[in-house]
């Protein structure tokens, strides 16, 4: 008679091995939608800033024509997208030059403890927002760290 070795896992050590992999992903599902959360966060302030940029600069290039404390070019934050623009002096048409949406599942609006209370900013000719407006935001999403930009 001849005996045969048999090499392998048995049933009850594979559940084994199923049942701690299983424990694991349920411990750390928490961590990965905190971190999903923050980087809709982080993308969204990302937006803002490159938006707020590109507002400056097209003041900076004035192509409205404008002078003085006039808005040569504005940011804005509505419906989920942050716009470009700005305003023709002569032919009185609004031109939106830039835009791009942000994460439906994340929140913007004016900081609390501001007074800043506007998600609009005209900026002069010289890239300076027009009459002492600020551009102060709390972005939160559910699950991440809220965060706080100042303009």
């Amino acid at each position: 008679m001849t005996i045969r070795s048999v090499s392998g896992f048995s049933l009850i050590e594979l559940m084994i091995a199923v049942a701690i992999v299983a424990i694991l992903a349920l411990a750390a599902a928490p961590l990965g939608s905190a971190w999903v959360a923050n980087s809709r966060i982080d993308n969204t302030a990302n937006i803002l800033a490159e938006g707020y940029a590109t507002a400056r600069a097209l003041a900076l290039e004035n192509k409205a024509n404008v002078s003085g404390v006039q808005a040569a070019s504005a940011i804005s934050v509505a419906g989920g997208i942050v716009s470009v623009s700005y305003l023709d002096a002569v032919t009185a048409t609004t031109t939106t030059v830039w835009q791009k949406p942000i994460d439906t599942t994340v929140n913007v609006s004016p900081e609390s403890n501001s007074a800043c209370a506007a998600l609009v900013v005209n900026f002069t000719n010289l890239g300076m927002p027009a009459n002492g407006t600020c551009f102060n935001v709390s972005i939160s999403s559910l699950g991440g760290t809220d965060l706080v930009l100042a303009f």
